[in-house]
């Protein structure tokens, strides 16, 4: 709840320094491009809960084989995740201009968008795929410290951005490189605290590191067996016997 709290503060507190150091013209860019994505990339929570839900009954298997399977649907989750993203992101970047012209706002308000959706979808990318690798903290009970990390980076991000608008007074676009730059730092940091300094990750490093071929072929069965187990058509029991056959993954 506070984490909630300090999240939805923070996002209303950078509305306000950009509307009052910048300009409305860019807090309504801002605010706009970011609703337009949250929209666009509900499809990418989707796939967090379907690879959430694999990894965490993998897991429970508190076997060595459960971990590896679990690291590798990881894998899955974190390709998949970028996969879903990549077409996503250029259809935000061709379309919300339009968008922008659609709901009223003139030209300059839509090429400004059109810049700043480049480096937000770039920042979304790497919070979706973040959240993936990190449903193994919340798995194995370290949802706590995730929750901790949040709350202070998030009130540093804010102060960051304060003081990174009142002494250069930037573009919009160049507090979205801002931005992406400084998630990247948190979670390059967050991810190295808790896999090397803890090593909270160790028993899905077989699997999280398996070779690329290796995890692109996991992906397809994986997506063939949801199209299957969905589909419920008569040639479900087949295909499945396949992918069984097939896949050393549990399906």
């Amino acid at each position: 709840m506070i984490q909630s709290l300090i999240t939805e503060s923070s996002s209303i507190i950078t509305l306000m320094i950009i509307s009052h150091y910048m300009g409305l013209r860019d807090m309504l860019c801002y605010s706009n491009v970011w609703f337009i994505i949250y929209l666009a990339f509900v499809v990418n929570d989707a796939w967090y809960n379907v690879i959430y839900k694999h990894v965490n009954v993998s897991a429970a298997l508190g076997t060595k084989e459960g971990y590896e399977v679990g690291g590798r649907y990881i894998q899955i989750g974190v390709i998949g995740n970028i996969l879903l993203s990549i077409p996503l992101s250029v259809l935000a970047i061709i379309y919300i201009p339009d968008i922008c012209r659609w709901i009223g706002y003139d030209e300059e308000v839509a090429e400004i968008s059109r810049a700043y959706t480049i480096v937000a979808v770039g920042s979304n990318m790497i919070s979706t795929t973040s959240t993936v690798i990190d449903a193994v903290l919340d798995i194995e009970g370290h949802a706590k410290h995730g929750a901790v990390y949040d709350f202070w980076s998030t009130i540093l991000s804010t102060i960051g951005v304060f003081l990174f608008v009142i002494k250069f007074e930037p573009t919009l676009l160049e507090l979205g490189v801002f931005n992406l730059t400084t998630e990247i730092i948190f979670a390059v940091h967050y991810f190295w605290l808790c896999g090397d300094r803890k090593g909270w990750f160790v028993a899905y490093y077989e699997g999280l590191y398996a070779p690329v071929m290796s995890m692109v072929r996991y992906i397809l069965y994986f997506l063939m067996f949801v199209f299957v187990f969905y589909s419920r058509s008569p040639i479900s029991c087949p295909l499945i016997s396949c992918l069984q056959h097939l896949s050393p993954l549990p399906i």
